[in-house]
């Protein structure tokens, strides 16, 4: 008896092992990291010039659309982790755009706890592919033990936390290592939840699990997750509002602890082109288009990216999709069987969620309303993704109506649902099929070439079907018989985990680590030689790959960089200073000033032939031709051109204009030599100067520069850092106040003599964060201490 109640327990466990095993074996078995690496050394050069002796005719991409895993998320990480390895806290990333903040970027996930994993081990691309599998066995487990709180059996409570944690979401944004890592700690609160009433200490598991989404570098999906804890609360206590406060205050605290992130995210955010940020909207993600319903059960309808046969303009495949799988959507129609029954709070859940998610997916009035608030960010949230809840509020319907059919002795298919069940399926599916192809020909020119385009839908709508005729075979076995109904309900549960996974293999890369930024004789000569470089238009290291090898740029990929910088770049491309541009600025305009008042000193740029293909026997353009540019490499199609005339990081100006107008600005930025002359936006007590300075070497530190100078007289200088008001300079330790100069940078005064000067980032709110922090975490303390002592009062009581 001791070891049949063992096996109940443990099985569950080991069934989720397995799971995680199954999906990551090419990790396990073959040493392949999690991590879409061929994007780098397939798509881009200098390392499309490098032979890998496994790929003589060079390395195949197997799915381009995660670029942002290995062009945004991992070299943020591994930036500021590297910083913190090296004892300083990450609160400037130097490398990308001139100086941006990287700490306050919620993208670079600094604070997450699982962070601790980079120090027990020294290879970051293991440990980030650890954090990565943790995600899938900690979405399992905490799906799985907040199901068995809400009193469902078993094996329902396990297949309903593999549609969640096994499902198109998951597998979708799983190797970015951020957007999961939010959505993990919702079914871990929820269970704090159902277990509160019995036990006050489960309110730090609400806290902790909150603070961790907070820290996970996913700020709309963290929204999200507190949303869905509301509707939860709401389903269990509706209008009896004081039951609210308890966990309202744990809530809190989960913020209050997350200050240090919290403020001076929010400061970098409000200097930011987030509001303004077009990606979204340019590239229609925000909402889905109702005929993308078609993807809840055939996710590659449209094609997929992986195999290259998407259809034309069918758009982002990962924003787009909104896979839920044929199984468990036949779960999610018969549990409406139930819905009257027990777990009436549970049902009234999944029905809010179920309502919520489909309107905030799908466009309608409510999400075009919402686009156009500022609050909250719904301005810049894509609505898509709350594919998640409609995972997880699909999964509990799954589970509950499982639950229900395993305890009942009755035969729960009889004729007449059977019938119904039986034309259901196949004719959604038709439905779903005739619908999305209304829609495509009537509103959409997609069918380029409409054979095609038919034939890969009609293709991959047989898998589909065959899934969910199976899944009704074992039902209704099941339901005849009720000696083999946990058989078959294993049956399922297989069934679900092999429609799951090849959702998953299908999608996702994995990589053998010599892929990962492999070094070049191109990046090791910017690593050496390089202020900062520029990329030339093509196939060139796109932003922010140069980051993995410590070399800087004035251009790169943020979505909280600053709006000022960013307009600037929009100037320096022949547009206006009151011209925002996309999240990832490009300089085009190479042939401007501004190119050198950047501190621009490399160009990168391809060889091209005659009818414009890349090719080593091409030519560059002509700009570096007749332009001041001088060859200093070639290696195959790939050149590497020097700019003399970059000015340095510092410099010193004789003519300082006050103004705020833009035009002013702009007509100066056009008309003055920018090493004598700069704008400020406040009045200063003087203007010209005839100071002669001479700068001793330039010291690159963690955070910072220091310098020497000799001075004649008072002076001013300039630096083409993006100005910051968290940027300091101290002059033999005395504050010397930064000014924003030339729109978006900084200056400031110097006075004469010999001196050292340490301009470093240091965030004021970052420090108040950590007063808030440690204060709330105190008070924290003693409401544990109060709740464990009340706890065991009404114990023994």
């Amino acid at each position: 008896m001791r070891l049949k109640k063992s096996l109940v327990i443990t099985l569950p466990f080991l069934s989720i092992l397995f799971i995680v095993f199954l999906f990551y074996h090419q990790f396990f078995l073959k040493k392949l990291l999690p991590i879409p690496a061929d994007i780098i050394t397939g798509m881009y050069y200098p390392w499309l010039n490098l032979k890998f002796p496994s790929y003589p005719t060079g390395v195949p991409v197997k799915n381009y659309l995660p670029s942002d895993v290995v062009s945004l998320t991992y070299p943020l990480r591994y930036t500021a982790i590297d910083l913190l390895k090296k004892g300083t806290l990450p609160f400037i990333n130097l490398h990308i755009l001139s100086g941006v903040p990287l700490l306050s970027n919620f993208q670079s996930a600094v604070t997450n706890p699982l962070n601790i994993l980079y120090f027990l081990n020294s290879d970051f691309s293991l440990v980030w592919s650890w954090q990565i599998i943790l995600q899938l066995l900690l979405g399992l487990t905490g799906a799985y033990l907040f199901l068995k709180s809400c009193h469902l059996a078993t094996l329902p409570s396990l297949i309903g936390s593999v549609i969640f944690a096994g499902g198109g979401f998951f597998s979708l944004w799983g190797q970015y290592n951020t957007v999961i890592h939010a959505v993990i700690p919702l079914p871990f609160i929820l269970l704090a939840i159902n277990k509160f009433s019995t036990n006050r200490l489960y309110g730090l598991l609400i806290t902790f699990s909150l603070f961790y989404s907070i820290n996970s570098g996913n700020p709309p999906i963290t929204m999200i997750v507190i949303f869905i804890t509301l509707l939860y609360l709401f389903s269990l206590y509706r209008l009896q509002f004081r039951s609210y406060l308890p966990f309202l205050m744990f809530i809190l605290f989960s913020f209050l602890l997350s200050a240090p992130l919290l403020l001076p995210g929010f400061q970098t955010s409000q200097a930011s082109i987030r509001s303004e940020d077009n990606v979204v909207l340019t590239n229609n993600i925000k909402q889905a288009s109702l005929f993308r319903l078609v993807t809840l059960i055939i996710p590659d309808y449209f094609g997929n990216p992986a195999t290259l046969n998407q259809w034309p303009n069918s758009g982002l495949y990962d924003n787009l999709t909104i896979f839920q799988g044929s199984v468990s959507l036949i779960l999610l129609f018969l549990f409406f069987k139930y819905i009257f029954d027990s777990h009436k709070q549970l049902h009234f859940f999944v029905l809010l969620s179920l309502i919520s998610s489909l309107l905030l997916i799908f466009a309608n009035p409510l999400t075009y309303w919402l686009t156009f608030l500022k609050a909250l960010g719904f301005s810049s949230m894509v609505f898509t993704r709350f594919h998640f809840v409609l995972n997880f509020s699909v999964s509990i319907a799954s589970a509950i109506f499982l639950d229900r059919f395993l305890k009942t002795k009755s035969i729960i298919f009889n004729h007449r649902l059977f019938k119904l069940l039986l034309i259901f399926v196949p004719s959604t599916l038709l439905a779903l099929f005739l619908f999305s192809l209304n829609k495509v020909f009537k509103f959409s020119p997609f069918l380029v070439a409409p054979n095609t385009s038919l034939l890969v839908s009609l293709k991959n709508t047989i898998f589909p079907l065959i899934i969910s005729f199976f899944s009704i075979f074992f039902l209704i076995l099941a339901s005849q018989f009720y000696s083999v109904k946990r058989l078959s309900l294993i049956f399922l549960l297989l069934l679900i985990i092999f429609e799951n996974y090849r959702f998953f293999s299908k999608y996702n890369s994995f990589s053998p680590a010599a892929f990962l930024y492999p070094n070049t004789p191109e990046t090791t000569f910017l690593q050496i030689n390089s202020q900062r470089f520029l990329r030339d238009s093509g196939p060139i290291m796109p932003s922010n790959m140069w980051e993995m090898y410590g070399i800087n740029s004035a251009s790169g990929y943020d979505t909280l960089q600053s709006k000022n910088y960013n307009q600037f770049l929009s100037f320096v491309n022949g547009r206006s200073l009151n011209d925002v541009s996309s999240r990832f600025p490009e300089i085009e305009n190479i042939t401007s000033p501004l190119v050198n008042f950047l501190g621009i000193d490399y160009i990168l740029t391809l060889k091209w032939d005659a009818i414009k293909r890349i090719s080593a026997n091409g030519s560059v353009k002509d700009i570096f031709l007749k332009g001041p540019f001088k060859l200093v490499s070639s290696n195959g199609p790939l050149a590497i051109y020097h700019n003399p005339g970059a000015y340095p990081l510092f410099f010193s100006v004789d003519h300082l204009q006050t103004t705020t107008n833009i035009s002013n600005i702009e007509s100066a930025l056009k008309s003055h030599d920018l090493r004598n002359f700069a704008t400020v936006d406040k009045p200063v007590n003087q203007s010209n100067f005839d100071a002669q300075i001479s700068f001793g070497p330039l010291n690159k530190l963690l955070q910072g520069y220091r310098f020497s100078y000799h001075a004649s007289e008072t002076g001013f200088l300039v630096t083409s850092h993006a100005f910051d008001p968290n940027w300091h300079a101290l002059i033999d330790n005395q504050v010397s106040p930064i000014v924003k100069t030339d729109f978006a940078f900084m200056g400031f005064f110097v006075p004469p003599g010999n001196h050292t000067v340490n301009f470093f980032y240091e965030p004021n709110p970052f420090y108040l964060g950590l007063r808030i922090s440690l204060i709330s975490f105190i008070l924290l303390l003693i409401f544990s201490v109060y709740f464990f002592i009340s706890s065991r009062h009404a114990h023994r009581t």
